[in-house]
């Protein structure tokens, strides 16, 4: 799982990139996106339970991709600080939200930094959020 989830990171770095690049690499497109519409996508990954594409200004651009994992998925926080360095507490929003953490991804080359969210239960990862921001600038 961690090994897909830096694949993925490292095609969001790139300029370029389109929402459909990153459905090709996660599986097949059950709802396409728009200029405000999320695409929808049912992944190959069985550790993948559910992935959307939520665009960013132009219509087929990723702002963003959210992956809900399934119960057999093996991603834990400590796997997640191996790859990525340290982690930030993210404050909860709502009583019921899933405490998470912030990984900051920028290597000072990219066209995109990124931004990975963690929600968590224990140390068990349950879905994993990843921002995409274009260098110098976020919004």
């Amino acid at each position: 799982m961690i090994d897909r989830l830096a694949e993925l990171m490292t095609l969001l770095r790139n300029r370029g990139v389109s929402a459909g690049d990153v459905a090709e690499q996660l599986g097949t497109v059950e709802k396409t996106g728009g200029a405000h519409s999320v695409m929808i996508v049912s992944p190959r990954d069985a550790s993948i339970s559910r992935a959307e594409i939520r665009p960013g200004g132009a219509a087929d651009t990723p702002k963003s991709v959210e992956l809900t994992l399934s119960e057999s998925a093996q991603l834990t926080l400590d796997d997640l600080r191996a790859t990525f360095g340290d982690a930030m507490f993210v404050p909860r929003v709502r009583p019921s939200q899933m405490d998470r953490v912030q990984f900051w991804l920028d290597d000072g080359t990219s066209a995109y930094s990124l931004a990975l969210f963690a929600s968590h239960e224990n140390e068990h990862v349950r879905s994993v959020l990843i921002r995409r921001d274009e260098r110098g600038r976020a919004d």
